[in-house]
């Protein structure tokens, strides 16, 4: 935020000062006991004379008839130099500067001007007009002048002081500054030496040199701390203080130019304070200083109230209140052509999560004219909107145009750029990005993020060996609670991928905390069951494939694998009762798994350890069907119907069941296959001896 926009209109609002001394004055008339003689023999210089007395008695209207009459009547008369100087003091006086100024040209032509005794208070006059006027650079010639022809006259240091007022007014700072130790040198006990450096410390501060600056004006304060410089001394010299980074210094600064109570002042002494109260985060305070100077009923200048406005959206949105920061923002005149405030406008609508909205504000201030910390910025949170409205391509765009020149904001946008890839599938980019931040920033606060996604990129892609590799280096890079339990569930996930059941459980269980696991890890109890379950360990698997079944209900990823493995565990736990409503579930609410011929043998099964015979009978029947006969479930569904056959006193039937079942063992061929076409064999050999 600019926060010297008032600067110069506070400086150069200051009232000139009289510039003329006393001496000055009374130079313009002869004493009065010689006035009539003088008349006597002159009768011309009645008017002229009369002229001398108004003015030294402060009677400048007709001060100036006088010496007009006198100088139409006689132009080239000896006395017009002096008639010229008197008029061009009483308009002076009048603030009739232009007048001063047409008064003075024939005086500054003359030639015998610069043996003329009051020459330099002539060209002190005339530059103070020149200033008055609105030319400064045209009043440094002839203050330059006073200097070079008349360095040891008594108003030499009047005109010096102005010299740099004018200096400073023109834009030249660099010769204000030069002036300024001229000044120093040559007038350091002078009455305009407060003045000369209230200007030249306005002009140190235009130049950035802040501490010259700071200087300079504190020593304005301290020599006039009542002076008519002392309220814009006070605040000059606070904003210098906050530029250097004193921050206790600029606040009593503030506050002493807020004690003035001067209305060219003090709104922006109160914005000068806000925004201290705002950086140090007091933001109660800088909220009600700013709401407060809004609502004065003599309204600030519009360049205060813009920035007030600005400061208080921006606090409001530090609030957290950005509903009231858009509501500010969109009240300020000529919004459209404020770059920056549309971008707090933008930010504020994000947050908002009115995303098409923000991406519209973003990218109009993206479009304008802002400085060089605030254009990369919008740049960024224009493709962060674009990223959050779904618009990808046009977000990656945004950044690749963005990225080269992004200085502070690169890691961030290199990691958005990768985590946009990441969402397209376009793991190559997101990898190459992440790893261009890893490389160049390796301080960045995100490189333990970057590497999170470079992990979750590898398991995406099936490279869980990269992945488990990244996830050690991610324990390894951060101590953030969030990142160490990612970086131990995808070491988990990983190690159960390649098969290393030990280790990925050690990776899992911290994570596994029954019912209260939290939502991200919850398959961690899916694959600590299903280890459990490989291993043997039914009594284990149970809880933890209930627990999973629970928290993620049976449409969740994998349910009907939990539900298949929490009912075989149940059955390999003599819990058929249990275990046949889970296959029941799963044949009815995954129709399309591919575990619904092994949950319809299951339910079969548990079915016969319950001795419900009949109802076996259609489960494996119903596996035969819909498996056929290439189904490893198929010969197993055989052997039982020929058992519940044979249970029957079908001895015949059950022989014939029992030699299918060996005929399309011995079709698939498998080691376990040959096992149940050995014993398929064994039993119809049984069953034919039974039925003879």
């Amino acid at each position: 935020m600019s926060r010297y926009v008032v600067l110069c209109a506070a400086v150069c609002s200051v009232a000139l000062e009289s510039i003329y001394t006393e001496t000055v004055c009374a130079a313009a008339h002869q004493p009065a006991a010689s006035q009539q003689e003088t008349a006597a023999n002159d009768p011309a210089l009645r008017e002229y004379l009369a002229g001398n007395g108004f003015l030294s008695r402060g009677l400048n209207e007709l001060a100036a008839q006088s010496y007009e009459a006198f100088l139409q009547a006689h132009p080239d008369h000896a006395k017009a130099p002096w008639a010229r100087y008197g008029l061009a003091v009483a308009l002076n006086r009048l603030a009739e500067h232009e007048r001063a100024l047409e008064t003075l040209k024939p005086l500054l032509r003359w030639k015998g001007f610069h043996d003329f005794e009051y020459a330099p208070y002539a060209l002190l006059i005339a530059g103070q007009s020149h200033v008055a006027s609105g030319r400064p650079a045209q009043a440094l010639p002839l203050l330059d002048e006073v200097q070079r022809l008349y360095s040891d006259h008594e108003a030499a240091d009047d005109a010096l002081a102005l010299a740099i007022e004018a200096a400073h007014r023109a834009g030249q700072h660099e010769k204000a500054a030069t002036l300024r130790q001229a000044f120093v040198q040559k007038h350091p006990d002078s009455p305009f030496l407060s003045r000369a450096l209230y200007f030249a410390g306005a002009s140190e501060a235009a130049l950035q040199r802040w501490e010259e600056a700071l200087q300079d004006l504190t020593t304005t304060l301290r020599n006039q701390p009542d002076g008519p410089l002392a309220s814009r001394a006070a605040l000059l010299a606070a904003q210098c203080a906050d530029q250097l980074d004193k921050q206790d210094t600029a606040r009593a600064l503030y506050e002493q130019a807020l004690r003035f109570e001067d209305d060219a002042v003090s709104p922006s002494a109160a914005l000068g304070l806000s925004l201290l109260d705002f950086r140090q985060g007091h933001l109660d305070s800088a909220a009600q200083r700013l709401a407060s100077l809004l609502d004065q009923d003599a309204a600030p200048a519009e360049a205060v109230v813009e920035e007030a406005t600005l400061l208080l959206a921006r606090t409001r949105l530090e609030q957290g209140d950005a509903a009231r920061a858009a509501t500010l923002l969109q009240r300020l005149p000529g919004l459209r052509d404020n770059a920056e405030a549309l971008y707090w406008l933008g930010k504020a609508q994000l947050r908002q999560n009115k995303v098409d909205a923000a991406v519209e504000s973003l990218r109009a201030a993206a479009q304008g004219e802002l400085d060089a910390q605030l254009a990369p910025a919008a740049h960024y949170d224009l493709a962060l909107a674009l990223d959050r409205s779904g618009q990808l391509e046009q977000a990656a765009r945004e950044l690749d145009q963005l990225l080269p020149h992004a200085g502070d904001l690169t890691p961030q946008a290199l990691y958005l750029r990768a985590a946009i890839a990441h969402d397209q599938g376009d793991y190559q980019t997101s990898d190459e990005r992440l790893e261009q931040l890893r490389r160049d920033h390796p301080d960045s606060s995100l490189v333990p993020q970057a590497i999170a996604l470079l992990m979750e990129n590898a398991a995406l892609e099936g490279d869980h060996s990269r992945a488990a590799t990244l996830a050690r280096a991610l324990l390894d890079a951060s101590s953030d609670a969030d990142l160490q339990q990612q970086a131990r569930f995808r070491l988990g996930a990983s190690l159960y991928a390649l098969g290393k059941d030990d280790e990925a459980a050690a990776a899992l269980t911290p994570l596994a905390h029954s019912r209260a696991t939290p939502e991200p890890y919850r398959l961690a109890l899916l694959m600590l069951g299903d280890i459990a379950f490989r291993q043997g360990k039914y009594d284990d698997a149970v809880p933890l494939l209930r627990d999973y079944l629970a928290l993620v209900g049976p449409s969740a990823q994998a349910a009907d694998d939990a539900l298949l493995k929490l009912g075989l565990s149940l059955l390999r736990t003599d819990h058929p009762a249990e275990a046949l409503p889970l296959f029941a579930e799963l044949i009815e609410s995954f129709p399309d798994s591919p575990h619904r011929v092994q949950a319809l043998f299951e339910e079969g099964q548990a079915l016969v350890a319950m001795g419900r015979d009949d109802q076996a009978r259609e489960r494996f029947a119903s596996a035969l069907r819909e498996g056929g006969d290439a189904s490893p479930f198929a010969p197993l569904s055989l052997q039982h119907l020929g058992a519940i056959a044979d249970r029957a006193g079908q001895a015949e039937q059950a022989a014939t069941l029992y030699a299918r079942a060996a005929a399309l063992a011995a079709a698939l061929g498998s080691e376990r296959s040959n096992a149940v076409e050995t014993e398929s064999l064994l039993r119809q050999a049984l069953a034919l001896y039974r039925a003879e």
